[in-house]
């Protein structure tokens, strides 16, 4: 019963809000519902911003707003992203409390779009002052501008990357060694050495070493090469959708309405010839225990606290996780690298990039100041992408693949974003359902697309919430 009531009054306040935004009334015989300006605040000298920062960094936001502000004080509160957070923000704005901003991840922002207020234009200027291109790294405006118009800006940029424990890198290497001694195998284990130097940068590199790292009693896994297979490893969505980019899937058409990834390539009737599929079959074949690639099963447990433990030599994670490695294992050593590319010309570098964005409530008393201080903080985001340690979300000069133990910079700037539609959580969910069909079986990888396709397809094409 708690559910269902809970379920009502969050229905019940997307439709006021709908209403309030649109200026209609529930029934023709009423009056308009309010307008911007007058919908009532707690506090109109407040700009009130919610975000998932601690509030000690945003101390000096506040300070040097509240400064130069005309008499506008900043209140900012820290909030979690769980599953009531959404429904925190939503029934916070209709009842007129705030928050004037707010900090949402970027697959979010399309979702709520008609939520929120684009910035203002400089009447002198005739602008907005936001050059996407020339400020940013590219996979920002994929996620944060629709039909020209700029719903939300970033403080960081997270990449997916790889973490590699070097201890268990250097302890194969040394085994490999021992078991390889002759002279005449001198050449085999310069080449093991190549591959073990750090995670390679090729994904068929990559396939080799994994099978050299991953180490087996019998069936049983003692040692994972990489936490990679399943759909309840960390980030298991996100190296599937970076699969599929890599491989020139179309994760979605053009116009947000279809799901395309469970299609042909240039839509040509070839089964063989479907990036989705094959990024499918590719990302699973790591917990087939018939495959050659087989290196993890969800026996050995969480792949985070796998990792930290030495029972897996790599994972693939966000910046983010390393305020989790500091707060858990904080003397646990460990090191960052690019994930593997296609390595072939016809396919170029390829990363996935997400990121956490503010954006402005079309209902605050206060918009072209929340938006000066959505600004603020992206333009020089460096506080509060020092907190978690990301980088920020900015364009990046002269960022190179080259840099050792530092993807982020170019990772960012090689990155994409993907756009999920209105219903990002339940497009996850239905990726994630196609890789555990595949994992237990019921499926093959042509008709768990074909399944999770229909799925995302009817979610594009939603109306209500």
């Amino acid at each position: 019963m708690k559910k269902i009531l809970k379920s009502v009054t969050y229905v019940l306040a997307l439709v006021f809000f709908s209403v309030a935004l649109s200026g209609c009334s529930l029934t023709s015989n009423k009056k308009p519902a309010p307008t911007v300006a007058q919908t009532p605040v707690v506090n109109q000298n407040e700009i009130v911003v919610w975000g998932f920062e601690d509030e000690d960094v945003w101390k000096p936001i506040k300070g040097a707003f509240d400064a130069s502000a005309g008499g506008l004080l900043l209140r900012y509160e820290k909030h979690t992203l769980d599953d009531e957070y959404e429904n925190k923000v939503l029934n916070s704005i209709t009842a007129g409390q705030g928050p004037d901003a707010w900090a949402m991840p970027s697959d979010w922002v399309y979702r709520h779009k008609d939520k929120l207020a684009p910035p203002p234009v400089d009447p002198k200027t005739k602008t907005n002052g936001i050059d996407l291109k020339e400020m940013y790294a590219p996979s920002i405006a994929q996620s944060v501008q629709f039909n020209n118009y700029i719903y939300a800006l970033p403080v960081s940029a997270e990449p997916l990357i790889v973490y590699y424990n070097p201890k268990i890198f250097e302890k194969t290497l040394n085994d490999f060694f021992e078991l390889h001694s002759l002279p005449e195998e001198e050449n085999l284990r310069n080449k093991t050495a190549e591959l073990l130097y750090a995670p390679p940068a090729t994904w068929g590199n990559f396939v080799e070493a994994v099978k050299l790292l991953t180490k087996k009693n019998g069936k049983e896994i003692t040692t994972a090469g990489v936490a990679m297979g399943t759909s309840s490893i960390a980030s298991a969505q996100d190296i599937l959708y970076l699969l599929m980019l890599q491989n020139n899937t179309r994760i979605i058409s053009e116009d947000l309405k279809l799901a395309t990834f469970n299609l042909a390539k240039d839509n040509i009737v070839d089964p063989s010839n479907i990036p989705g599929k094959r990024a499918l079959d590719f990302y699973t074949s790591f917990s087939n225990p018939n495959s050659v690639n087989y290196s993890w099963n969800d026996a050995i447990g969480s792949s985070l606290d796998a990792f930290a433990n030495g029972k897996v030599a790599m994972i693939f994670g966000y910046p983010s996780l390393q305020q989790k490695f500091l707060q858990s294992y904080p003397n646990f050593q460990y090191r960052k690298a690019f994930v593997p590319q296609l390595g072939q010309e016809q396919y170029q570098v390829t990363d996935y990039v997400k990121f956490t964005a503010f954006g402005v409530s079309r209902l605050s008393k206060n918009i072209p100041a929340a938006w000066a201080l959505v600004k603020q903080i992206s333009f020089d985001p460096s506080y509060i992408a020092q907190a978690d340690q990301t980088p920020g979300a900015g364009k990046i000069v002269g960022a190179t693949r080259d840099y050792v133990n530092n993807p982020e910079p170019a990772e960012i700037m090689d990155g994409q974003s993907l756009v999920k539609g209105r219903f990002p959580g339940e497009f996850d969910e239905n990726i994630k359902s196609a890789i555990t069909a595949v994992n237990n079986g019921s499926r093959d990888s042509k008709s768990a697309l074909d399944i999770a396709a229909v799925n995302v397809t009817d979610l594009l094409k939603k109306t209500g919430w």
